[in-house]
């Protein structure tokens, strides 16, 4: 496999005395090949065409048709076809168990979650954090991913112990890129817990770790700035509470001695 891929971009990018042609590649992978050219040209129509009797062929290699389902559903999206989405997923979730690559496995969980399929997605987060040999930065993905569906079902503290594990993941790797991600949804997750120290902690990480001026710093300072906002807002009312409880104390201790007189 890695030679003939070799092969495959020597030829193409190469200068040789004829023209490159991918006669010598078996017609399943020509056609999905081709198909994968189509998506990028954002001929969206023409690459389904050619990708559909390979997802619906079950001679063809389980690896491939993964792959092709993967691209089909980036060509269903092109079209905006997500109606159609649900049917592959049926397909496709027969065979993800099966599937060794993390990049098909995390490409197709973008198209099933604009379908609405997030339990779909969901096992195949996991899928992806177990599979042997996966980049750190994709494991990581796919945790925090598992966590935002927890969250988004209300369960805050439950993604705080599934996010948990990246931190795990991170410690025992030689480190991610992911990490101002991590601290975002750690932050996230407190705050909508109503634990604004535990939030504003994680998202000043978060902006330490992140890019100055990406999308990520600009949100977590946002979100910072609104968690310092509503802590001071809530002290001040501590602070107010207290007062009128010390007034409402002296006005029953002189009410009381009025009475004792």
């Amino acid at each position: 496999i890695i030679l003939s891929s070799i092969a495959f971009f020597i030829r193409k990018a190469g200068d040789f005395s004829r023209p490159y042609d991918d006669q010598w590649l078996a017609p399943d992978w020509r056609d999905y090949l081709a198909a994968c050219d189509a998506n990028r040209a954002k001929q969206f129509a023409q690459a389904e065409a050619l990708l559909k009797p390979l997802v619906d062929d079950d001679k063809v290699a389980v690896r491939l048709r993964v792959a092709a389902m993967r691209r089909l559903a980036d060509a269903l999206d092109g079209q905006g076809k997500t109606s159609e989405i649900p049917g592959l997923a049926k397909t496709f979730m027969q065979y993800y168990d099966q599937a060794s690559c993390s990049d098909h496995l995390m490409s197709i969980t973008n198209s099933f979650k604009r379908a609405g399929l997030w339990d779909d997605a969901q096992r195949i987060y996991e899928r992806v954090e177990q599979l042997p040999g996966t980049h750190i930065d994709q494991v990581i993905r796919s945790i925090i991913a598992q966590a935002y569906q927890v969250s988004r079902q209300g369960d805050s503290e439950k993604a705080l112990t599934i996010l948990a594990r990246a931190w795990q993941r991170h410690t025992n790797s030689t480190g991610t890129k992911e990490v101002p991600r991590i601290y975002w949804h750690e932050g996230m997750y407190h705050e909508n817990l109503g634990r604004l120290d535990q939030a504003i902690a994680a998202y000043q990480q978060a902006i330490e770790a992140a890019t100055p001026g990406s999308n990520l710093y600009d949100v977590a300072t946002q979100h910072l700035n609104a968690c310092i906002k509503k802590r001071d807002e809530q002290a001040h009312d501590t602070i107010g509470l207290k007062s009128r409880l010390r007034q409402v104390k002296s006005a029953l201790s002189g009410l009381k001695q009025r009475l004792l007189n």
